[in-house]
């Protein structure tokens, strides 16, 4: 007979940074659910993105694949295997409810889902018109009376229940809350949460004009209204956990699922130059919260060792109880958090490009490797190195790479073993490739 599996619930917020959580120490009060979820189960705290933005980290976190091993990146899944293929395999219904276009069945991220819900307003989702799609959303939202592109967290709790009230066997949903990306305008009960200034609708419109206007050149004067309203837009997303978990209960499904919390990537402000999330490296925008609750068989605890969300995938197909899959590149979390076998020393993240104030530079490969203490930025073209002590400098400002060489050296061999594991990896699909096209043409 079978062993009892868990229902899996992951849950990802766009842009949620680890340090503004209560359970990370942060002294605003801005996630008393999450924290006391942590507090009841398995917190990570040096759990690291594989990216900085969105259709870099998603690869990383369903189908367990480094952003430089995507040779398609508008098609993900196809040449890869999503998480949800391989629960749906062993028996799992699957599910997943978002509102990010960047997620959208054009992307392939539908594979492997038995039910998909895009709760995002967007007029078009092919490439060439996606510029006009980010246009008319920002539109709407300037326009009174228009219609947020983004769903609310409540909105996707709503679709969440409705699926999770018919499924009568094992499931797994994905769901993923949209609130604290920009704009970050929270429903008007949560404005007064952190800032004493009274905010109309036409002040709120205002803020979110002057960031997209100074976005790489951030105005100091308004940071701090900025983060108020970031802060409520997570205080917010607190409160949809709850409700979410609150739902569960409600259902008799809580004691047999777990639920994962992440994030895809943080959130800047102003740190090193620009406003929101771009191509850059630093923690502000990939260290991220993981949160395992729930989890039967092992006792609250606290990981202060490096986690990465390329492990995401393998964990929750283990959770499952599926066998290993060959071509995840990350490993189950699992065997560390009940035996305490340790998996990683640091963790690696990507980017195609770098930000650097108002300049772009595309094609610019930039790869770091995070472990607890240090983190070693390796830029290409033109060649150059960061590295930060985050013991003593967490807010990475100084670059100590000319007085640590030594260790600098141990960080850059990673990174080689990292490339290489990468280079190798695209010569076999290459070949693959190959193959199955002299198949084809052989017929």
């Amino acid at each position: 007979m079978r062993p009892e599996r868990p229902n899996i619930i992951l849950l990802t917020v766009d842009c949620l940074r680890a340090d503004h959580l209560g359970c990370f120490g942060y002294d605003r009060e801005t996630s008393p659910t999450v924290d006391l979820l942590a507090k009841n189960g398995v917190l990570f705290t040096q759990a690291a993105s594989v990216s900085s933005t969105t259709h870099l980290s998603f690869p990383a976190m369903l189908g367990s694949i480094y952003p430089l091993m995507c040779r398609n990146r508008n098609e993900v899944f196809s040449g890869a295997i999503s998480i949800a293929n391989v629960l749906r395999e062993t028996g799992y219904s699957t599910a997943a409810f978002h509102s990010n276009v960047r997620l959208s069945r054009r992307f392939g991220y539908h594979r492997g889902f038995d039910h998909f819900e895009d709760l995002a307003v967007y007029p078009h989702t092919d490439l060439v018109s996606r510029g006009l799609s980010k246009l008319m959303s920002k539109a709407k939202i300037l326009l009174r009376g228009g219609e947020n592109p983004k769903a609310s967290g409540e909105e996707i709790n709503e679709a969440v229940m409705e699926w999770v009230k018919k499924q009568n066997g094992d499931f797994f949903a994905w769901c993923h809350y949209m609130d604290a990306h920009v704009p970050y305008m929270p429903p008007a009960p949560y404005l007064s949460f952190f800032s004493d200034e009274k905010l109309s609708e036409r002040r709120l419109f205002r803020i979110y004009h002057n960031m997209l206007r100074t976005m790489n050149e951030p105005e100091t004067e308004e940071m701090g209204l900025i983060v108020d309203l970031y802060d409520a837009c997570v205080r917010y997303i607190d409160d949809c956990v709850k409700r979410l978990v609150e739902g569960l209960k409600d259902l008799d499904r809580l004691d047999n699922t777990v639920i994962l919390i992440t994030a895809d990537h943080g959130e800047e402000f102003g740190e090193h130059g620009n406003l929101t999330h771009h191509r850059k490296l630093y923690d502000e925008l990939i260290h991220v919260p993981l949160i395992i609750y729930n989890l039967k068989g092992c006792r609250s605890r606290v990981v202060e060792t490096p986690v990465s969300l390329i492990d995401l995938a393998p964990t929750l197909a283990d959770l499952a109880g599926a066998e290993r899959v060959q071509r995840f590149k990350g490993i189950s979390m699992l065997p560390y958090i009940r035996e305490g076998k340790r998996s990683r020393v640091g963790t690696i993240s990507e980017a195609d490009g770098l930000l650097k104030g108002k300049m772009l530079l595309e094609n610019t490969r930039v790869i770091a490797y995070r472990t607890q203490r240090w983190k070693l930025i390796q830029i290409e073209k033109p060649y150059s190195f960061e590295m930060y002590d985050l013991k003593n400098d967490p807010s990475e400002t100084r670059n100590v790479y000319e007085k640590n060489r030594n260790v600098a050296r141990d960080l850059q061999e990673r990174i080689e073993q990292h490339l290489e594991m990468i280079r190798t990896e695209l010569r076999s699909s290459e070949k693959e490739r190959i193959s199955k096209a002299l198949v084809k043409t052989r017929f």
